[in-house]
């Protein structure tokens, strides 16, 4: 399938893309190219491949959910430059 210059004018301005004509005539050749392979691959014969429905074969990822020690707040505390006796102090970003 061939890509014509009229095409890649016209996807050109809906991109709101400024091209030489240099550009677009190497454009259409690569995208004629690049349509000209997604065909041979249309003519692979795939009937005897079985379809793989990935969502049945997925396995739960998730880690257990273990609860474990954690900082107590005087020790998360500690560790920031800025604080009070309960939180965080951050400046102020949204005027």
């Amino acid at each position: 399938m061939a890509i014509s210059t009229k095409e890649i004018e016209k996807v050109s301005l809906l991109a709101r893309l400024e091209l030489s004509s240099e550009e677009i005539e190497s454009l259409a050749v690569d995208m004629s190219n690049i349509l000209s392979y997604v065909e041979t691959l249309a003519e692979v014969d795939t009937d005897s491949i079985k379809d793989v429905d990935l969502a049945e074969s997925s396995a739960n990822v998730f880690r257990d959910d273990i609860p474990k020690k954690s900082l107590t707040r005087a020790e998360a505390l500690r560790n920031s430059p800025k604080h009070n006796d309960e939180f965080f102090l951050a400046p102020k970003v949204i005027g």
